[in-house]
């Protein structure tokens, strides 16, 4: 079954009784991979230049220490809301979980790793409209997961990761 289906078609496999909704939102005991996917270098500077600049702007019209306190309050905001907003990833024995969402291990599919191009294009003209997405801008590689469950909505998983070759691996170990 191809990761990116062009027909826009989705035929899992049916939900396996061995996995009663109870189960759902747990997470399980050992921990094989886990990846905080944080910005990108520019995306940090970025935002620490307009906060700065904000800063600046304040300076210029109210003083230095008001700058210097909008400067400071705005750049810490801007980090903590740029760490608070960076997807989890971890590979557990029960689950995969990407940010809040949890697939079980047990409707993991075909596993594949992408390329920057790959990338670039599989989250573009070849994405599927009811894929689940935890994509990061400049990040290069990510990690197709084929789903096998028949009651998700979702045909596969596309997530970006920094090490998706040792990711792909940990899911794939079994």
């Amino acid at each position: 079954m191809p990761m990116i289906d062009e027909s826009n078609t989705h035929t899992p496999a049916p939900r396996s009784p061995e996995y009663p909704r109870e189960h759902e939102g747990q997470d399980g005991s050992v921990v094989s991979y886990r990846e905080r996917v944080l910005p990108s270098a520019g995306m940090w500077s970025f935002t620490l230049l307009m906060t700065f600049s904000l800063g600046l702007a304040y300076a210029r019209a109210y003083g230095f220490n008001t700058g210097l306190v909008v400067a400071v309050a705005t750049s810490s905001v801007a980090v903590i809301a740029l760490l608070v907003n960076s997807p989890l990833i971890v590979v557990d024995d029960q689950v995969v979980r990407a940010g809040n969402a949890r697939l079980p291990r047990m409707f993991v599919g075909t596993v594949k790793v992408l390329g920057s191009t790959s990338t670039v294009q599989a989250r573009s003209k070849r994405a599927h409209p009811n894929a689940f997405y935890c994509l990061r801008a400049g990040v290069k590689e990510s990690v197709l997961i084929e789903v096998t469950d028949i009651d998700d909505p979702h045909p596969y998983w596309h997530i970006s990761s920094r090490q998706a070759k040792a990711l792909a691996q940990a899911i794939n170990a079994r």
